[in-house]
């Protein structure tokens, strides 16, 4: 790139004048050299009239035009009008599709026209009403700036990769939406590449993908880090790992340091040794999800409910012996406690007060009712 030529002296000259670094300069004229064939001194008037025009700070403005250069060619004032017109179609103010061009710039360069047809392409070939389509485009804008034909194609050979049916696609947008941003190519070697890495058949790495589809969006040197990582934390087979990600996708991609951190917290708090805890984690990771303090804090209710039923269980054989019990939410366990305290005779066991259902609960006093002993006598 010639970025001494006459024409990028000037350019630079221009746009110094309306406070563009040096490494913005450059990123202008490598990702837009087009620019050096225009008057630098209309660019540059551009350049600072963007700020004015959308009322934004001069450095946030810098940062947008940089991000996509053909912007500065663009009268301001109509750059202005015309996203006003296009943020009309999905709902939305000037400001808050400025707000959704920061993330992706080149989308101010849409007419109100095609962000229509792009709403309407969208929720045609993913079975989305237009208001359905439209909040999820503004969720992610990306979309806006590609061609639906080519989201069309990416998601097609997507559904062909993972031998899904095309019905199954609006489930695998709200998984992983960037996935459908990946090319084909990219998407049909994903699985046989996956399936080398890790030395399973490619069938389990495709089942892998569909249980968590963002694994197509991941690095596989990362995901491979990650998993000799926690088994090295451990003193774990890579082997056991793999087995259990597999069943549980989403641990190719946990940090295995943020894991390790997890568990070792749960083990001080539980009062048990952090390898105890690792076994449960391998068993059910989803538990170690939610915050720590809110798994303690369950187990802390088990085992004041399992003290009501006369058979006490510690945090230890809570999380080794009865760790599906603890994936309930915290206020149904508070719930459960409150009705041990009152009327655990009704049951004939612990387990059944914290698994039952509503519904079978009822069923339960109810019967002893029917056996002539309110339920709230003990």
């Amino acid at each position: 790139m010639p970025f001494n030529s006459p024409a990028a002296v000037r350019l630079e000259c221009a746009l110094s004048g309306a406070g563009y670094s040096e490494r913005q300069i450059r990123a202008v004229i490598q990702c837009y050299p087009l620019l050096l064939r225009r008057n630098p001194d209309w660019v540059g008037r551009n350049a600072t009239g963007f700020a004015n025009a959308f009322d934004l700070d001069p450095g946030a403005a810098r940062q947008l035009t940089s991000a996509c250069p053909v912007l500065l060619l663009a009268n301001p004032e109509r750059l202005r009008a015309k996203a006003t017109a296009a943020g009309k179609v999905l709902g939305l103010s000037t400001k808050a599709y400025l707000g959704l061009a920061l993330k992706c710039p080149n989308i101010l360069n849409l007419t109100p026209e095609t962000v229509k047809i792009k709403v309407e392409a969208f929720g045609a070939h993913f079975g989305l009403g237009k208001k359905e389509a439209a909040a999820f485009l503004i969720k992610h804008p990306q979309f806006l700036g590609r061609s639906p034909a080519t989201i069309v194609r990416n998601s097609r050979a997507l559904a062909k990769t993972l031998g899904l049916p095309s019905s199954a696609q609006s489930e695998l947008l709200k998984a992983g939406p960037s996935i459908f941003c990946m090319s084909p190519a990219r998407t049909a070697g994903f699985a046989r590449d996956f399936a080398g890495s890790f030395g399973i058949p490619e069938a389990a790495a495709l089942s892998a993908v569909r249980r968590h589809p963002k694994l197509l969006s991941s690095n596989i040197a990362t995901m491979t880090q990650n998993v000799e990582g926690l088994a090295a934390a451990f003193g774990a087979d890579t082997e056991r790992i793999v087995e259990r990600a597999l069943c549980f996708p989403n641990l190719f991609v946990l940090n295995p340091e943020r894991t390790k951190a997890r568990i070792e917290a749960v083990a001080r708090g539980a009062g048990i040794e952090a390898e105890q805890v690792f076994e449960v984690y391998l068993k059910s990771p989803t538990l170690f999800v939610r915050k720590t303090a809110g798994l303690l804090k369950r187990l802390s209710i088990l085992e004041s409910i399992t003290a009501l039923f006369g058979t006490p269980l510690n945090a230890a054989m809570l999380l080794q012996n009865y760790y599906r019990n603890l994936s309930y939410s915290e206020e149904r366990l508070q719930e459960r406690l409150g009705l041990a305290r009152q009327y655990h005779s009704a049951f004939p066991s612990w387990v059944a007060l914290v698994e039952s259902p509503n519904l079978r609960i009822a069923e339960y006093l109810e019967g002893r009712r029917r056996r002539g002993r309110p339920p709230g006598k003990r």
